[in-house]
């Protein structure tokens, strides 16, 4: 009997693979500063945020070619021309960025003293977690990442047979379980992050 294919599998896989883009586009944007960086607060060569906020943009407004949540209920119902949704697809992908940035900052700020980024030297900014500059420039590229990249990747890796993806995802996971709580157990005892360490 085929397994029946879980939609949940899929976007573990996707969150891994923009949280490694991200990861890649991280070190790509240190080296153009003059200054290689090794990014994020885990060891694994990863960068949550990116991965996490393409999965929040795909689940409440979809993609190119797979509409989801506010657009499809717009969509379907006629409501507005494809103009305004696409402004409200802008917006709102732009404010999940901004939303994720300034959770994921204060968190580690507040809890572990882990600054991953710095917005202060950017007009209008909010305690150098998140800025306006930077909230207008993802209200662009988010849009444009999930109209451009995300349907390739992710019919990609619909193609992966169903066994295979409930492996790697679980394999995926685990790693990214261990990486946490070793990286929080290590702030907690040494009162450092484990970067700083090595």
């Amino acid at each position: 009997m085929k397994s029946k294919r879980s939609e949940f599998f899929d976007l573990v896989i996707v969150f891994f693979v923009f949280s490694f883009i991200g990861f890649c586009y991280e070190i790509i944007l240190s080296i153009i500063n003059g200054h290689i960086c090794d990014p994020g607060f885990l060891i694994g060569p990863y960068l949550v945020v990116y991965g996490g906020t393409i999965i929040i943009v795909f689940l409440l407004l979809g993609s190119k070619k797979e509409k989801k949540g506010i657009i499809k209920i717009m969509t379907k119902h006629q409501i507005t021309g494809i103009i305004f949704r696409t402004i409200i697809y802008m917006l709102i992908s732009g404010l999940c960025v901004t939303s994720v940035e300034f959770v994921s900052a204060k968190l580690l700020y507040s809890n572990f003293s882990v600054r991953l980024w710095d917005y202060s030297v950017m007009p209008y900014n909010y305690e150098g977690f998140i800025s306006l500059p930077t909230s207008l420039l993802w209200i662009v590229l988010i849009p444009i990442i999930m109209f451009l990249f995300f349907d390739p990747i992710y019919y990609l890796i619909k193609k992966i047979p169903v066994k295979v993806s409930k492996i790697l995802s679980m394999i995926l996971i685990t790693i990214f379980v261990i990486d946490v709580i070793f990286n929080v157990s290590f702030i907690l005892i040494n009162g450092y992050s484990f970067r700083l360490y090595i």
